[in-house]
């Protein structure tokens, strides 16, 4: 392991952090490096198999995969608006291709992503903010229900014949 350059082992350290796995991070430092890197060597530097890791690497790991997670805004397809006129550019090429299913599905899919089922938000308020009016109402057949499986009350027992 201290046969790897500085350079080396930090790409391995933000390649665990940022989700790949071991095979993963051996075929990217492969191809970067030109070099071929065990599993057990890998794994050394993964946080998760590796008890005893160098402080400076979990450092570098816990910063990268923070980075890592909280980039998702430079991603063009996380905003709605991207998504949206890629959505268009299909729905056009599909119409104009004569792909009438193909286009209406991405109308269905364009209003989709209007109605916000691809966001995470979830709004447990009444309109504009105002709380929810809620209505406690009992249900008539199970007051039915009760009625009729009551026991009699006890002037509706007793016979006075």
């Amino acid at each position: 392991m201290n046969s790897l350059s500085p350079d080396v082992k930090i790409f391995i350290v933000r390649c665990l952090a940022r989700f790949m796995t071991i095979p993963e991070t051996i075929e990217a430092v492969r191809e970067r490096f030109g070099i071929d890197v065990q599993g057990g060597c890998v794994q050394h530097y993964d946080p998760a198999r590796e008890d005893h890791l160098a402080r400076k690497w979990q450092k570098l790991f816990d910063k990268e995969r923070e980075r890592f997670i909280h980039e998702t805004s430079a991603l063009a397809a996380s905003h709605q608006n991207f998504r949206l006129r890629e959505l268009e550019l299909l729905y056009r090429q599909a119409k104009e291709g004569g792909n009438i299913k193909l286009a209406a599905s991405l109308i269905a899919q364009m209003a989709r992503e209007m109605g916000g089922i691809y966001t995470n938000h979830h709004e447990f308020s009444g309109p504009a903010g105002a709380p929810l009016a809620i209505a406690l109402q009992p249900d008539d057949s199970l007051l039915d229900y009760r009625r009729a499986t009551a026991p009699l009350a006890p002037s509706e027992n007793s016979s006075t014949d």
